[in-house]
């Protein structure tokens, strides 16, 4: 299942202008907040160095003009880790954030990047996790990739970022003086004063405390020579549900706010699927800017009459077992503000439908008088190419808005349709393939 983050960051042994973070503690500061800000991507272990961690350039460039060799570079770097680390490189340089990718560890014998560690995104074997950190540490190995993936390497000399030419896991770079950071999204580097641009799609950078360096690598897309999965026009783009639900309202794609784009998504549901109702109400708190939009388009009062326990991970990310456990104890509600009334609930996608029939059961069992579901997206229609909802479609996919509306217990159910959502995005920027009409 798709979820986590990554967070990297590299100062190198100098720092140059004004405003740049010069001393350890500023800098493990910033690996901290940056980190907690990604949490909502699935975390459920965070660990911190005691200290961010000093290590040595090679002495051999130790007499290049301006960089002053021998005073040391800070790293530092956050991913997806199923485990909890111990000791050794790994330990002494992670930020851990989240599972949903891995850990492959540099070595002190690798001599091309010394000690570090690569944390990525994506299901990689072992054969496919060592391409990954040989294009991380210039050595072009591209038919040995996955799709997708997105990587971030630390070592002795520098930063290097990698991801894959399908662009699905988004990866964003900030600069801030001398300062080089990482990360999934754009919010925490931007809250941290960060001048961001997007590490966009085959793009290898690699910072050195002596220069840094941009190229591309090809990579078959699936279904062509050299790849695997089977050939689909729309599986390219960042992954949609990172536009829905999985980033931030405050994090930016394609020059605006996630919490802009998603509100219109809202509006545009009110124009296609208005319900009768006397009030609108969300599913907290991913789906509170459609909700918005769906309200304001209608005329209609908004209420947050639901509420989310703040210590409740995503269930969207969870296997089925645990995502019902969670559902359980995730949600309360605000009982007096909804007796008696005519309900329209909005909610960011539909998936597995778990989550829409805890809600509607609550809202059912406070006196509701209807309760009318509208879906700011496409329905998920296929399974995912690229396996993040395992290999079979999510059984929702195979109902009718009808159907669905009766096994959830809604009065009605209506989403937004494919072509309305597709033209709010860049053409071929967003991997739209698991949403594609069924007789598209």
């Amino acid at each position: 299942m798709k979820g986590g983050g990554l967070f990297a960051l590299y100062l190198p042994p100098i720092g140059g202008e004004e405003g740049a973070p010069s001393a350890a503690e500023d800098l493990q500061l910033l690996a901290s907040r940056a980190v907690h800000a990604l949490l909502h991507r699935g975390g459920r272990v965070l660990g911190l160095t005691p200290a961010e961690r000093r290590v040595s350039v090679p002495e051999a460039d130790a007499g290049v003009p301006g960089r002053g060799g021998g005073s040391g570079a800070t790293v530092g770097v956050g991913g997806c880790s199923p485990v909890r680390l111990e000791g050794g490189a790994l330990g002494t340089l992670a930020l851990v954030l989240a599972e949903g990718g891995g850990w492959i560890d540099v070595p002190t014998t690798d001599g091309a990047s010394g000690e570090g560690a690569v944390a990525y995104l994506g299901a990689l074997p072992p054969e496919e996790a060592e391409g990954v950190r040989s294009v991380l540490a210039g050595r072009s190995e591209a038919a040995a990739l996955p799709a997708p993936f997105a990587a971030v390497m630390v070592a002795r000399d520098g930063l290097s970022a990698v991801r894959d030419a399908t662009g699905v896991y988004p990866l964003f770079v900030g600069r801030k003086g001398d300062l080089v950071a990482l990360a999934s999204e754009t919010s925490p580097l931007e809250a941290l004063g960060f001048s961001v641009s997007e590490v966009r799609a085959g793009q290898v950078s690699r910072w050195r405390w002596n220069g840094s360096e941009v190229r591309y690598i090809p990579r078959p897309l699936p279904g062509e020579a050299g790849s695997r999965g089977e050939a689909h026009p729309f599986a390219r783009g960042v992954c949609a549900f990172e536009l829905l639900y999985i980033s931030r309202p405050d994090s930016r794609f394609f020059g605006t706010s996630l919490y802009a784009a998603r509100k219109r998504l809202g509006e545009e549901l009110a124009r296609q699927a208005p319900a009768e109702a006397d009030m609108v109400v969300y599913a907290p708190d991913t789906a509170f800017p459609q909700a918005l939009g769906y309200a304001q388009t209608l005329g209609l009062p908004l209420e947050g009459v639901l509420v989310k326990s703040p210590a409740a991970p995503r269930s969207f990310l969870l296997a089925q077992g645990e995502r019902d456990a969670v559902l359980e104890a995730k949600f309360a509600l605000v009982r007096e503000l909804v007796h008696g009334k005519r309900l329209a609930l909005v909610d960011d996608s539909l998936v597995y439908g778990s989550t829409a029939a805890r809600l509607l059961k609550l809202l059912r069992d406070a006196g509701a008088r209807a309760v009318h579901v509208r879906i700011a997206s496409p329905p998920v229609t296929a399974p995912c190419v690229y396996g993040f909802f395992g290999p079979e479609p999510p059984p929702m996919g195979a109902m009718s808005s009808e159907e669905l509306a009766a096994r959830i217990g809604a009065d009605s159910l209506a989403y937004l349709d494919f072509e309305t959502f597709a033209s709010l995005f860049p053409r071929g920027s967003v991997c739209t393939a698991c949403l594609v009409p069924r007789n598209g």
